[in-house]
């Protein structure tokens, strides 16, 4: 599959890449591909719990934070969880 698919070491997931030659594929291969994504697809709403998980364990430190630089640094952490987890939205949403 790693014709068809690159490992985003971010989401911890292998992606579809964009230029799969679909009417060049022949029915095995388009079958392998869908079956290849649907795996790595059904990962998705698992790591998404998992995320929102720390997010949350992220937003109760903040909440209790002092230090201004901690809770920079919290943020900065929450919002790149964030941004993992609408990533991954948005390839779930692909079929």
């Amino acid at each position: 599959m790693e014709k068809y698919f690159v490992y985003d070491q971010r989401l911890d997931l292998h992606v579809p890449l964009k230029t799969i030659p679909w009417e060049k594929l022949s029915n095995d291969e388009t079958k392998a591909i869908e079956v290849f994504w649907e795996t790595e697809r059904g990962k998705i709403p698992t790591k998404i719990k998992s995320l929102d998980q720390k997010m949350e364990r992220i937003q109760e430190y903040l909440s209790k934070e002092e230090s201004f630089k901690k809770a920079c640094e919290w943020n900065d952490a929450l919002s790149n969880l964030a941004s993992i987890v609408n990533d991954l939205w948005l390839w779930y949403r692909i079929r």
